[in-house]
């Protein structure tokens, strides 16, 4: 749970901070005069959430069957 809990926080980091910092590129929704959603931003939100879920799943198929620890 801490590692899905983490890579997605990280995930949500990621884009926050590409959304931050950059101002480039064709924009898909304007939210005023200053701010919107460019495309890059949607592609670094689909790749940085699918390869957190990517690895969450894989760490859950890894440890399938194993006892929680505490139970």
């Amino acid at each position: 749970m801490a590692l899905a809990l983490g890579l997605f926080a990280a995930a949500t980091l990621v884009v926050l901070w590409v959304a931050a910092t950059t101002a480039d590129g064709p924009i898909l929704v304007e939210l005023s005069a200053t701010h919107g959603v460019h495309l890059h931003d949607v592609v670094v939100g689909v790749i940085a959430y699918s390869s957190a879920a990517v690895v969450v799943a894989l760490a859950a198929a890894a440890t399938a069957g194993e006892r929680p620890p505490g139970r």
